[in-house]
């Protein structure tokens, strides 16, 4: 597919080119105001023929010829144009011989340059009388569409062989027709534009009507974005307004860097009635892919990571230990092989057992932090996620929500902070929370125990150790 951006709207107006027997242009009957940094100028007629007259009408030429230059095609200047007239309003040239299609510059003898715009330059005669375009139907913006040309003679007959240029004055594409005088270009507008086609002496005007895409929002999941070699990952990428709205037919395209070996079972998919797109990708060895989707030629991208390795972690147990080590810790996942290495971060474990191949319990060596705990072989790392992270040392607390509730006690609260572990205790001040869930190592949510007006510290207690007192565990009783 061969495809060209428009940007420019063509204000011919008229299917009559000026050609050689013209002899005079017709001054404007009001010249555009003037600006004192910048010199308006523009044809008359955008459409001209070699040798033919062109109609330069403007303000601030000055009195005294400067200079016009039509594009040859080439990494040039230009060819200079003969001038026929000079005048602060209207220029009148003789356009050159070797002149191409493409922008015009001038200069006026004061050396102050302007541009015209660009001239459709037409071809030597090759049989072709009239020509003519299908409507092109309105397309979103940066879509292919077709364009379909006919080229006829004099009496109205197909013409076979003649060649179609289709421009909008700066990129050209041409065809040649087919024995039924037709034949199709390919274009990809951003925006609302008429452009030109020319065979020979023959030119029409083709209007490619364009809208332009909603603003849009999306969202890209994968589904499970970390796997065993050979398995499959569902892709899926929402698309909504603004206003949260999901947007139907919308195209997605899909895309990996070139040099991973995994495959997407198709690049592109269109969005349904809930604004989703769907594809999947499958890699058949370990690799760590991020992929792309987007949406009108980049105008909304999104991003996920997807990683296969020989090995996965589903949940370790517990998921704190002390700074010094020696945490028994239980981990469970899938593909383990006797013999498999496991580290804390970087530290390799004090030991490793093998219980079966969903099952492994290691030793904590020394550490500090939240830190990854990987499993190795074959040369190959169990993908990092969020249910594989060990934290040394006590646990801390970040944050209580709410904050604040009757001395009665009886409000549900949610604990945020790092280190829990299932088997935690809460201690509101000194009173032990008899009502508690560990619903991650960073969530806890408790039933207040009843307790006296005032303030106190929420701790968390681990086989790590108790949480340090600070202002983010404060909870206060109302009276």
């Amino acid at each position: 597919m061969v495809a060209v951006v428009l940007g420019l709207t063509v204000g011919c107006g008229t299917h009559a080119a000026v050609g050689a027997s013209s002899v005079s242009c017709a001054p404007p009957s009001k010249p555009p105001a003037t600006s004192p940094r910048w010199i308006p100028a523009s044809f008359a007629h955008q459409v001209v023929a070699r040798g033919g007259l062109a109609c330069i009408v403007g303000n601030g030429f000055g009195v005294k010829a400067g200079e016009v230059r039509f594009w040859t095609g080439g990494s040039d200047a230009g060819v200079a144009a003969v001038v026929r007239s000079w005048s602060a309003t209207l220029i009148e040239v003789t356009v050159p011989s070797r002149a191409v299609t493409g922008p015009v510059l001038g200069r006026t003898s004061q050396g102050e340059s302007f541009y015209t715009g660009p001239a459709y330059v037409l071809d030597p005669p090759n049989g072709v009388a009239r020509l003519t375009a299908s409507p092109v139907e309105t397309v979103l913006a940066g879509r292919p569409v077709p364009v379909r040309l006919f080229a006829l003679d004099s009496g109205g007959r197909a013409v076979k062989g003649a060649r179609v240029i289709l421009t909008d004055g700066l990129a050209s594409l041409s065809c040649t027709t087919a024995a039924s005088g037709s034949c199709e270009l390919t274009i990809q507008p951003i925006q609302t534009a008429t452009v030109i086609a020319i065979s020979g002496t023959a030119w029409t005007e083709v209007k490619v009507p364009v809208t332009q895409p909603p603003d849009q929002t999306m969202t890209l999941i994968a589904s499970p974005p970390a796997l065993l070699a050979g398995e499959t990952a569902t892709l899926t990428a929402t698309v909504t307004d603004v206003a949260g709205h999901p947007i139907p037919n919308q195209e997605v395209d899909f895309s990996t860097q070139s040099h991973h070996v995994a495959v997407l079972s198709r690049s592109r998919s269109f969005t349904g009635s809930t604004g989703a797109a769907t594809t999947t990708i499958t890699s058949p060895s370990p690799d760590d892919v991020v992929v792309e989707a987007d949406t009108n030629d980049n105008a909304t991208i999104a991003t996920v990571d997807v990683s296969w390795s020989t090995s996965l972690v589903s949940s370790i147990s517990p998921v704190s230990g002390p700074l010094g080590g020696g945490t028994s810790v239980t981990i469970a996942g899938r593909g383990f092989l006797p013999g498999a290495q496991v580290y804390f971060g970087n530290q390799r474990a004090m030991s490793v057992t093998f219980v079966a191949s969903t099952r492994l319990r290691a030793v904590s060596p020394a550490g500090e932090g939240a830190v990854d705990v990987r499993v190795e072989e074959a040369g190959s790392d169990s993908s990092p996620q969020a249910v594989d992270v060990f934290t040394y040392g006590p646990p801390v607390v970040i944050g209580l929500s709410p904050a604040t509730g009757p001395s009665a006690g009886g409000t549900r609260v949610t604990i945020s902070g790092v280190g829990f572990a299932v088997g935690a205790q809460v201690f509101f001040g000194s009173v032990a929370c008899t009502q508690l869930r560990v619903t991650s190592s960073t969530s806890i949510q408790v039933i207040v125990p009843p307790g006296t007006p005032g303030s106190v510290d929420v701790t968390v207690t681990t086989p790590a150790g108790a949480s340090t007192r600070s202002a983010s565990d404060r909870f206060t009783y109302s009276s």
